[in-house]
């Protein structure tokens, strides 16, 4: 602020600070003797009012939280910086991505927006440090995210990143588990699998709606992949969806959990590189969103019920361990 100021005086200007976040040029007239220049952090809630000339988004979201509904924050945040000018986004984004779906993600894909990525060697006096970085242990993805807007999803640290994926498995015969939903707050999803030598094939499906509306698509599975033997979480619910999917002629057994949510998934996720994803020729777009939820998993999003559905089939299998011993079925 102090090299702004001599800077403003050099061409006949005083700075006139009110506090650390709204400065007025002296000298330029704004309506109100309002402030020609404010700041504000994304948590303010400043991002509104009349229009404005210009932005300036410095580091916009950090590694040090990068959690989906951070993420959802910083996008609400740019929605209303670009309503501020009647729709047109007259601002410049400055910072380096932090995650495969964050602002700058966004940003890059839109051919609309100009965008300066400074391949490595562009900068000599950046480049220089950046050796200093590698030779203590940075790593070359770490150096490259300094260059580019992107973060390629598979070199993400997140538990299933690099988890397998392949074309759609015909079971001869697998075993499923049904993790539902009730009244559709959460999604309702199902899983099933058959250990290949050393694999886990497994494919999923999730749904935004309650367990009861899924039924048939659960029939049409257990029909296509010939899933003989299917559990259904049945905590909360009892074994009222015990009965009404043996009517159907399901397979059907109930299954009570009773450990942590994050424990389960971190335990299936210590086994991932046993585990291939298979793709589904029905119901396509429920099985790709069960397969972005197990891919894009951290302990910050808002829905992980892929995951634990995942999860939750391999302890019954007896494929891991449960985090507590319960007296379970032994199946085999």
């Amino acid at each position: 602020m102090f090299s702004l100021s001599r800077c403003l005086r050099v061409i006949g200007y005083n700075l006139e600070v009110n506090n650390m976040y709204n400065i007025r040029i002296s000298g330029i007239d704004t309506p109100n003797k309002q402030p020609n220049i404010s700041g504000f952090s994304i948590g303010a809630k400043d991002a509104r009012g009349g229009r404005v000339d210009y932005v300036i988004c410095d580091d916009i979201i950090t590694p040090t939280d990068k959690s989906f509904k951070e993420r959802e924050k910083v996008f609400e945040v740019y929605q209303k910086l670009v309503n501020l000018n009647n729709g047109i986004p007259n601002m410049t984004v400055i910072g380096q991505p932090v995650h495969s779906k964050d602002l700058y993600a966004y940003l890059r894909v839109l051919e609309s927006v100009p965008k300066m990525e400074l391949p490595y060697g562009t900068i000599p006096e950046l480049d220089v440090k950046l050796e200093i970085l590698r030779a203590s242990g940075i790593t070359d993805e770490s150096i490259k995210n300094n260059y580019l807007l992107e973060i390629d999803v598979n070199n993400e640290k997140t538990p299933f990143a690099n988890v397998q994926e392949q074309e759609e498995h015909n079971y001869t015969e697998c075993m499923g588990f049904v993790d539902p939903s009730m009244k559709g707050k959460d999604y309702t999803a199902m899983v099933i699998g058959r250990l290949v030598f050393n694999k886990f094939i497994t494919t999923g499906f999730v749904w935004k709606k309650s367990w009861d509306e899924c039924m048939d698509d659960i029939i049409n599975i257990r029909q296509k992949y010939n899933v003989s033997y299917l559990f259904f979480e049945t905590n909360g619910l009892g074994d009222y969806p015990i009965k009404i999917l043996r009517d159907k002629g399901l397979n059907v057994h109930g299954w009570n959990t009773y450990t942590k949510k994050n424990g389960r998934i971190i335990n299936a996720a210590t086994h991932r590189d046993n585990i291939v994803l298979a793709h589904s020729s029905i119901l396509i777009e429920n099985n790709t969103e069960f397969i972005k939820q197990i891919k894009t998993f951290d302990w910050t999003n808002e829905y992980d019920d892929a995951p634990d559905c995942l999860a939750n089939l391999l302890i019954a299998l007896r494929m891991i361990n449960d985090v507590i011993k319960t007296d379970r079925v032994k199946l085999f």
